[in-house]
């Protein structure tokens, strides 16, 4: 039985004790051979010292059957193919040798409708642009128009929605200026034309307009209370509908040009906005219009860059109220 335990033992933990085998195989001969108490005593102490070396060498889990008794386990038990996930441009790959992660980001807890993936941020965080839309509450008269959005880049071809607080009451062209990105004319294309926005061409108070910026102007395409006019000849009629400006000719100020013959006398009224090919209607006030006939006011006048100028027989002896409106020929 001893002898059976002791094989078993060395047989289960694959241990090579040649010489404790043979000799033990050599007393137990003996034994049957000449059955004596020393040679049976020889053959216990054999074995009980085979036995106990044999224990000394045993680990730990051989009694414990337990696995984290084991020693050099592996930390980690690859899986025998890899999964790789992509998100944004940027992959991370899980084969399960270490613990892996990967945050995807959605811009709002409602999801991204609505919104556009327009980069990669730090470890590949999408970035997302919230829809173009902001509210301008500039006032009417200020003509530099300004707005902020989150996300905004100004680049050729990106549209925004701009709800406008005010109109715009001012005669100077309408700027709008996103982000600090810049001061860009506000234009609308009428009949091919580049129409400037002003006070009597404009949008209404609280409207949306949908602009669209070519590289050098705002352009407004859309509108949804009626200032982009689905016919370019209806928004004509409205852009040659300018509010007309005040304005005071005086006594002096007046220049000499004795080329035109029967009016040698000038006088320029200042406009930033008016060029050679706008048309300029000048009305005179019917409590200066004695003044004008008495100087011989001419009923016609020029368009310049930046002026408008009216010729006279005389130079007018007392100053003469008006107003003007350039009607036509609107350009940038």
């Amino acid at each position: 039985m001893v002898l059976t335990r002791f094989l078993f033992i060395i047989r289960g933990e694959r241990m090579k004790i040649k010489v404790t085998i043979i000799e033990s195989v050599r007393l137990c001969a003996a034994v049957a051979k000449n059955y004596t108490i020393s040679l049976v005593s020889q053959l216990a102490e054999t074995v009980a010292g085979a036995l106990e070396e044999l224990e000394g060498k045993l680990k730990q889990v051989a009694y414990t059957g337990s696995y984290n008794d084991l020693s050099d386990t592996p930390e980690s038990l690859k899986n025998p193919n890899s999964f790789t996930l992509t998100v944004n441009g940027t992959a991370t790959t899980y084969d399960g040798s270490v613990a892996k992660s990967k945050a995807i980001y959605a811009p709002t807890s409602y999801g991204t409708s609505g919104y556009s993936l327009v980069g990669s941020g730090s470890g590949g965080t999408p970035a997302w642009q919230p829809p173009r839309y902001v509210t301008c509450s500039t006032a009417a008269a200020t003509t530099a128009k300004t707005a902020s959005l989150t996300n905004f880049k100004l680049v050729s071809g990106i549209d925004v929605r701009v709800k406008f607080t005010y109109a715009h009451s001012g005669t100077t062209a309408a700027t709008l200026n996103i982000n600090s990105t810049g001061a860009k004319t506000i234009v609308v294309n009428v009949n091919g034309t580049n129409t400037n926005v002003k006070s009597g061409f404009t949008w209404s108070a609280g409207e949306i307009v949908t602009f669209t910026y070519n590289g050098t102007y705002w352009v407004a395409t859309e509108s949804d209370m009626g200032f982009i006019h689905p016919t370019n000849a209806d928004m004509k009629a409205k852009a040659d509908k300018a509010s007309s400006v005040d304005v005071t000719i005086p006594v002096s100020g007046w220049s000499t040009d004795t080329s035109v013959g029967k009016y040698p006398y000038y006088y320029d009224i200042s406009d930033s906005t008016v060029t050679s090919n706008d048309f300029a209607k000048v009305m005179i006030a019917p409590n200066s219009q004695d003044a004008a006939s008495a100087c011989g006011l001419c009923p016609t006048n020029e368009t310049l860059a930046g002026k408008i100028r009216l010729r006279s027989v005389n130079i007018p002896t007392q100053a003469i109220v008006a107003e003007y409106r350039i009607e036509q020929g609107k350009e940038t």
